[in-house]
Order: C-alpha cells, then sequence, then structure tokens
C-alpha cells in the first residue's frame, strides 16, 4: 500500500502541473487574441453576449441578433459575466476556459490512482492529459461552454454521493446535449434515478431551447436523415475521428471494458452532426468526449500496464495533432490593431471583420462584416488581410479582395489605414451604396 505522505507528494505534484498548465496555455490565449487570431465564433459571440448579460441585458448576441439560450440552453454561463466587470478585455474569458481544463490533471490523476493504484501509470496518465491533442484542440478553438464541462464531468465521475452528481447536473447546464453526457457519467455510477432525471432535464431542455429561439436543429444533428447518418459512418472524417480519439492514448480505450461504455453517448450524438468537425472529433466537438476518454483509458491501463517509455513515446505520438495556437504578427501590425482599437468609440456600434470582433466585442451591437453590408450609425473595423486560420471549406466570412474593394468606394470616410487594417467612420443616412 501507497503511505498517505506519499499519495498527497503526488496529488500536490498533479496540482502543480495544473497550475503550470494554466499559466502556458493562458499566456498563449491571450497572445491568440492580441495577435487577431480568434474569431466572431465562438470568443466574439460568447464575449459580447455576456458583456450584455452583465450590464442587464441578459443572454442577447447581437453579432447573431438572437438571445444565446435560443441558439444553446447554456444558462449558468451566465456566471462567467462578472468577470468582464473586473477586467473588460474577452481575454479573460480565454483564461477562464484555460483554469477549467486545467482542473482536468488533477481529476485525471486522481481518477487513474484509484483505478489502478500505479502512482507510475497516475503521472503518466496525467502527462498524456498535459499534451492531449483533443484538450488542446478544445483550448485552441476560441471559447466554448462545453470546455467548461470538462472538469465537472471528471470530477463528477470520481467524486462520490451528492457531490458528485452535483457537478455532472452542473455539466448539463451549461448546454443542451451535455444532459446526455451527465446521465452516461450517472449510469455509470449506477445512479439510475439520477441518469433517468438527466435524461429528462434534456427533453425539457430541448423544449426550452425551442421557445426561446423558436425553432432549431440542435448540434446541427441529422437525426431527420438516417441513412445519412448510417453513410457517414464510413466517411474519411469518422476515420480520423478515430485515430485522434484513440492514438494519442494508445487505444487504451479499447481495454476499458465497462468503463468505455459512458464514451458511447458523446461519441454517437457528436457523429450523428452534420459538420466535418464533428466527424474528426476536432475543435471544441471533442469535449465531451475527453472526461470518458480518459475514464476508459485509466481502466484500460489495468489490464495494460504501459513502461514509462511507452508514455513519452505517446505524448511524441499526440504532438503530431496538436493545434498551434496563433502566429505571430508583425510589430507593426501589432501597432497598428492597438490604434486601431482605441479609435473607436466606446460603447458605439460597430461591424467588423471576424478577427477583430474579439477585442470590440465588449458593446451593446457589434456585427460581423459581410460583403456589402454598410448599415447607417455603425463604425466599421476591417482587415483586408487577416492573419493565418484554418477555416472551414466554404465559410464565406469574408475574402481580402471584397474588404479592400469595400473600402475603395468609401475612402472619404476612412478615418484610420495602416498593415491592411481601416476604420470608417459612421454612415449617418442611407445612400445608394451598401444600404440595409
Amino acid at each position: 500500500m501507497t503511505p498517505k505522505r506519499t499519495l498527497k507528494t503526488d496529488s500536490a505534484a498533479a496540482w502543480g502541473a495544473a497550475a503550470l498548465f494554466a499559466a502556458v496555455v493562458s499566456a498563449l490565449k491571450i497572445q491568440q487574441v492580441w495577435r487577431l487570431q480568434s474569431q466572431a465564433w465562438d470568443l466574439g459571440i460568447h464575449a459580447n453576449m455576456l458583456w450584455n448579460t452583465a450590464h442587464g441585458r441578459w443572454f442577447w448576441d447581437s453579432i447573431k441578433g438572437v438571445n444565446y439560450l435560443g441558439d444553446h440552453f447554456s444558462p449558468s454561463l451566465a456566471l462567467l459575466a462578472p468577470l468582464l466587470r473586473l477586467w473588460p478585455d474577452a481575454s479573460v474569458l480565454c483564461v477562464a476556459q484555460t483554469l477549467a481544463l486545467a482542473l482536468g490533471l488533477p481529476a485525471v490523476h486522481r481518477l487513474t490512482l484509484e483505478k489502478t493504484g500505479d502512482r507510475t501509470l497516475a503521472a503518466g496518465l496525467t502527462l498524456l492529459y498535459a499534451f492531449s491533442p483533443l484538450v488542446h484542440g478544445v483550448s485552441r478553438d476560441d471559447v466554448h461552454a462545453v470546455a467548461f464541462a470538462v472538469p465537472l464531468l471528471l470530477w463528477g465521475l470520481i467524486l462520490p454521493g451528492a457531490r458528485g452528481l452535483a457537478l455532472l447536473a452542473a455539466a448539463g447546464t451549461l448546454q443542451e446535449d451535455l444532459w446526455l453526457c451527465a446521465a452516461a457519467a450517472a449510469w455509470h455510477r449506477k445512479e439510475r434515478v439520477a441518469a433517468a432525471a438527466f435524461v429528462a432535464a434534456f427533453l425539457v431542455s430541448l423544449l426550452l431551447l425551442r421557445a426561446v429561439g423558436g425553432g432549431f436543429k440542435p448540434l446541427h444533428w441529422d437525426f431527420y436523415r438516417p441513412a445519412a447518418i448510417a453513410a457517414s459512418l464510413f466517411r474519411p472524417d469518422r476515420l480520423v475521428g478515430l485515430a485522434r480519439l484513440l492514438l494519442p492514448l494508445g487505444g487504451l480505450q479499447l481495454f476499458g471494458g465497462a468503463d468505455a461504455l459512458p464514451l458511447l453517448a458523446p461519441l454517437g450524438y457528436t457523429w450523428a452532426g452534420a459538420s466535418p468537425h464533428q466527424g474528426r472529433l476536432e475543435l471544441h466537438y471533442a469535449a465531451p468526449l475527453i472526461p470518458f476518454a480518459f475514464l476508459a483509458a485509466a481502466a484500460g491501463l489495468r489490464r495494460l500496464k504501459l513502461k514509462p517509455w511507452a508514455f513519452a513515446a505517446l505524448v511524441l505520438l499526440g504532438a503530431f495533432w496538436l493545434p498551434r495556437y496563433s502566429r505571430p504578427l508583425t510589430p507593426e501590425k501589432t501597432r497598428a490593431a492597438a490604434e486601431l482599437m482605441a479609435l473607436v468609440p466606446k460603447d458605439a456600434p460597430v461591424i467588423a471583420s471576424f478577427n477583430l470582433v474579439p477585442s470590440l466585442a465588449l458593446r451593446p451591437e457589434i456585427k460581423m462584416w459581410r460583403a456589402g453590408v454598410d448599415p447607417a450609425g455603425y463604425w466599421i473595423a476591417l482587415d483586408a488581410a487577416p492573419p493565418y486560420f484554418e477555416l472551414e471549406a466554404g465559410n464565406d466570412l469574408q475574402t481580402d479582395s471584397a474588404v479592400r474593394e469595400f473600402i475603395t468606394v468609401r475612402l472619404d470616410r476612412v478615418v484610420y489605414a495602416s498593415e491592411w487594417l481601416c476604420l470608417l467612420r459612421p454612415r449617418l443616412k442611407p445612400d445608394a451604396v451598401g444600404s440595409p
């Protein structure tokens, strides 16, 4: 039996690793925003919605022009709104998300220790979490409600009794589909009544989602086309998704036995989605799978006791999929971005390029620019040469040529232009060009 003093030392080391993870990844996320490599979807949306919530306009998303609860039923997100009062910058949400993901490290350590009783295996799986492509893919993808559920689900699987169930319920309030994850976790804990209650909560949240939004297709699900779903299971993106899920953990989930079954819940409904990103289990779509993947891997370690060198090899393998958080901007563009932001009047309505929206989102009204849009009364901030982005094929956010053409016919309204960044003062009355 491992002495209690040694276990406390190991636990302290896991929490120290979490602190280091939080510090490093927070710096990368803040840098990502400052380098203009976050987007309107979804950091801009969450920053604007939570800023409006903090100022009494509950859950109003001016980017889409909807109540956010009609898009995703995430009432507990309102708890983040005070952060924007304390630190009025979208980056604070990135830091909060990073802190949430960091709490997964000590959870994975404790979970593995309970499953295996082996300190070395617990340290090894914790290391794999810290360098997990799934975790960093979620982290890199701006800010999303589902990321905050990762530690709630992990600790909900660990803590006994009412405390664990309360954490699972809290995860469900972050997004409607997470009630299914909470139900799977509760069933795994042999809490059958709680599991049934969570499924009921999922159905209620869908009704509330419809009541607020007026009509919805949750999570891009294609349940109305079951044949299409069946055919999609053999698409290449599903194979990529399986590889992303299994290989960085050495396929340990396959040896998890009954502990691997809860993974089928988030995997099933994620693969019922229409987005290729869901098929590949990338970006924030991977978040609900992370707790159950590590639960299954911890159980798999009981059967396959990996050597330390094997964990090191898996870290190197996972590094193949690790995302790059951002790319450097030139000093000139960094300066120009700061100068442009300073010229935009506080609380004035703004239309902005997708990569400028997060930095300007803390105001009552902001829209994402699309070609030809020029309503009266809005300041317009544009980036005619945005930094590198991994955009989905067919995304019509903007094209550089459309931005430049738009600016060219409005040179009389340009109040700032430098390094392909441009700020136009508002059009005060309707005209023939670009009228709404």
